[in-house]
Parts: structure tokens; sequence; C-alpha cells
């Protein structure tokens, strides 16, 4: 990464011009004499602290337009024994947080922060540390210009979401997430354009805590460490990696085609889990599909079983699953919006119905024919294997059967089979061999996923 028009000092500036910390009210602490305030301030804390310090806001909101750091002596702290809010409010332009080049120390506010305008955080090549609650108005955008954001607020601090908040983290910055969430809060959450792949690990570094956000999108990586998870509405990142045991990303239900998760890659560690709610996965690689691979950690997510990489997704009433196949094989050119172009190297998981052959949503006449056309020959979902035993035979009819008529309104994918609807007669040849299918059958139960389902093989006369 480089140096941004961001980090270049901002001119002129009210400075802090005491050698110790104290109060940002006392006009005699600043070098013009006067508390900075006002929608044009620029205020400074400077070289004149000699040691760790920090500056307490009080009992009054301070409203200010750039709040500028350069210390090479100690690490300020900006905070509020009396429930003064720092107001970040530009009357043009964005407001700002910034680093000056020189600076060679990490800052922090734990005063709460009010974001009225467009605002901008550069912190060269240090850490601004966040600590206070978190006030979002309508509308308003946060850009991370530089350096690394780290947001850890306690579970007491208020977090205040307007309509239309969003947050971006511009290339070569950090975002660090810790404690509770400060991007969720009044039933609205923040939405995120992550386009770094950060300073050391990723764009996005959630350490700890449990996190909610709006639509994560963008070109950067995404980290969630062990124990710690992130909840947003859809992810699309270049990476995705849940480093360790009991890390989770969670994409938030009724989605739509918003909710899908459309990853360049994707690492999960043992014990870890990326759970898809009731939405479709569109994986992207390079090389060597990782579609056994990703179809085992489906399954191990069904199971749920432990210590093992886990892909989970909603089971609605035991009639649901999550459906992967290599769009090398079928080349679909976009899925539910996303398009996907050759060498078509994606896995795509769909989540539909047992039965749904054709992943059209539907599980109907056409679910059948796909049985039909490759029964005895057929080895996976798309050609015929319903209830995934690696073979197509009559149980397949039975579980196209058992769904018969459900559907989700909608199609859950894009049809990846263009069957002719049947004749009368190619109805009725079906429910023959369907007929012929149960009549001549013994019972047996499957075990399938901690679920009894009973089904009937056929006898052989």
């Amino acid at each position: 990464f480089g140096l941004k028009l961001s980090d270049t000092p901002v001119a002129p500036a009210n400075q802090w011009a005491v050698t110790s910390g104290g109060s940002w009210g006392q006009p005699s602490n600043w070098s013009d004499g006067v508390v900075p305030q006002g929608t044009s301030t620029v205020a400074l804390l400077g070289n004149s602290l000699l040691a760790n310090g920090t500056v307490d806001l009080g009992t009054t909101d301070r409203v200010v337009k750039t709040l500028r750091f350069n210390n090479i002596n100690g690490s300020y702290t900006v905070a509020s024994t009396g429930g003064g809010k720092l107001v970040l409010q530009s009357a043009s332009g964005p407001a700002a947080i910034r680093f000056d080049l020189l600076n060679s120390r990490n800052h922090t506010i734990s005063a709460a922060i009010q974001y009225k305008s467009q605002t901008e955080i550069a912190a060269s090549l240090d850490t601004m540390i966040l600590t206070g609650g978190q006030t979002w108005d309508d509308n308003v955008s946060v850009s991370i210009k530089t350096g690394t954001v780290r947001f850890n607020l306690p579970d007491t601090a208020n977090v205040s979401i307007g309509a239309n908040a969003s947050l971006s983290i511009d290339a070569g910055a950090e975002l660090q997430l810790q404690g509770k969430s400060p991007f969720s809060g009044g039933g609205k959450q923040v939405a995120v354009t992550n386009d770094s792949t950060g300073l050391a690990a990723a764009g996005i570094l959630v350490s700890s805590g449990d996190h909610s956000i709006g639509p994560l999108r963008g070109g950067g990586s995404t980290l969630i460490a062990s124990g710690a998870s992130l909840s947003a509405l859809g992810i699309r990142q270049s990476l995705l990696t849940l480093q360790g045991a009991a890390s989770q990303a969670f994409a938030l239900p009724d989605g739509g085609s918003q909710g899908m998760v459309v990853l360049g890659g994707l690492s999960i560690a043992p014990d870890a889990t990326l759970n898809m709610s009731d939405n479709d996965l569109v994986l992207s690689y390079a090389g060597t599909s990782p579609l056994a691979a990703v179809r085992k950690q489906i399954l191990d997510g069904a199971l749920n079983t432990p210590g093992q990489p886990r892909i989970a997704f909603a089971p609605g009433d035991g009639d649901r699953y999550l459906v992967a196949f290599d769009n090398a094989l079928t080349q679909v050119s976009e899925w539910q919006g996303v398009p996907l172009s050759a060498p078509f190297q994606q896995i795509i998981a769909s989540y539909t119905f047992y039965g749904d052959l054709n992943l059209d949503g539907l599980v109907d006449a056409a679910d059948y024919l796909v049985i039909d056309n490759n029964f005895g020959s057929g080895t996976d979902w798309l050609t015929g294997d319903a209830n995934l035993d690696g073979i197509v035979n009559a149980q397949d009819y039975l579980m196209v059967d058992n769904n018969f008529g459900k559907n989700s309104g909608s199609p859950l994918g894009s049809a990846l089979h263009s069957v002719p609807e049947p004749d009368h007669l190619r109805i009725i040849l079906i429910v023959f061999v369907l007929w012929i299918a149960k009549s001549l059958t013994t019972a047996r139960t499957l075990v399938r996923f901690g679920k009894a389902v009973r089904f009937r093989t056929c006898s052989g006369g």
C-alpha cells in the first residue's frame, strides 16, 4: 500500500498545548486559547504531550470537522467522564479522524462518537482504537482509508444505527472487531464494503465477540478467529477464513439473491462453521475441484459432526438440503443474478427441497424424468440421485414422491435441465413404475441425519 492524500496534514489546527492530559473544555489547554468547537474546526492532539495522557470531553458534546493525532512521545485517550460525545460533523467535505505522517503511536477514543457527516479515518501506519458508544446518523458513510481501526466496545456501550449507514475499507487498511458489535443497533445494521486484504491478517479481522452487519461486499478478505462470529446479509469476498474452533460466519436468512455467499476462496478450520441458513453458495476455485471436500463439509454440517469443518444450512421440516455441484460440468452463465464466466470453475451449492433434481425450486413431474433418464447410471443429484446414496434406482422416485408439489414460490436457482413437460402417457408410465416399486418392496429404515425416514427397497421378485 502507499501513502494517500488522506494522510496529509490539514491546517490550520487548534493544538493541545499542555504536556499532560486535562479537560477539553479548558480554553488554556489549547494553542488558540479557545475550546475547539464547530463544523469547520480542526483540533490537533500533538507533540506537547510528553507521556500517555487523557483528554476529557466532560459533559458537553464536542463538535469538530477533523480530529488529528500527531505524537511520538505518548498515546492520547479521548475520554468522557460526564457523558459528552465526540461529534464528527463537517460544514463542507468529509469529517475526519487523521493520524499525521510523523505520528508513531496508537491512540484511543473511549468517548462515544456520533457520525453526523461522511467521515474518513486515516490511521497511517498505526491503530485507532474505538471503545465508546457509536451513533450513525441516517445515510452516513464512514471510510477507513489507511492504518488499522479497532473497535472494542464493552457490552454496556450504546449503539444506534441510522438508515442506509455504510462503512468502506480501502485497499491496505484493516478493520478489527472485538467485544460488542459496533455496527448493529435499533434493528438496523451498517452495510460494509471491504476491498482490503489487510496489513497483516485480513481486511476484516473478527478477533472476538459476536458481530452483526448488513451486506458484506467487496474484493477483500475476512478472517474470523477462534470463538468469534460474524453475521451478515450475504457475504461476497475474495477470501473467507474461519480460523479456529467454534469460529462461525452466518448468512442471515430470507435474504433472497442478496443473501447469497459468493467467495473467491474459503478456508474452514476443524470445528468451525459456515452457516448458510437458507442461502446459496458460489465458490470459485483454481486447479483441482474442491467439490468432494465441499460436499463432505455440507454433510458434516447437516450432521453437526464435531471436530470437522462444517457448512451448515436450515433443514426446514427435514425436507431441505444444500446441493453442491461443479459448474465446470454444467457451465451455467449466472446463478441468482451472479454472473459466472469461463472456464466455469465454480462450486455452486443450491438450497432446495429433496427431490428437486433440476434445481428449479419445484418438485414436479420434470424431476421424475431426471431419474427416468438416468436410471441405473446416475451417481449424483443432478443425474437423479435424490437420496444421495450414490445410485439411481426406485428409491429415488420415492424421494420425489414424498415431496411432490413442494415449491418455494419462485425458483431457488437456475434450472439446469431443460426437460419438456411429459405427456399424459408418460405420466401414467411414471405412476405405474412407482406403483410397481411400492408393491414389490420390503420395508427398511434408512437413518438420515439423525432422523429415521421410511423407504422401500425393491425385492426383485
